[in-house]
């Protein structure tokens, strides 16, 4: 079983990284305070911010990640985005 990532040290983590560095989707997810399903989902459907596949992992630069939090673009639950 798979332990429960530690939500501030992801975030230091996201802090830690180079503007055009990359993080993985737990780190991304704990900068915007979204859980990682979440971000699957994005990366399912679209309205995320954009990654990268190496491999089995999705990497976002940190960047991208600032710049979509920024937008405003995400939204909290689905009942969101069938008003949208």
């Amino acid at each position: 079983m798979q332990s429960k990532p530690d939500l501030a040290a992801l975030r230091r983590e996201f802090d830690a990284a180079p503007p055009d560095g990359f993080v993985d989707r737990d780190t991304a997810g704990a900068a915007a305070h979204v859980k990682r399903a979440t971000m699957e989902a994005y990366a399912i459907r679209g309205g995320g911010p954009p990654y990268v596949r190496i491999g089995r992992r999705a990497l976002y630069r940190k960047r991208d990640v600032i710049a979509w939090i920024e937008s405003g673009r995400h939204v909290q639950n689905t009942a969101q985005l069938q008003a949208g």
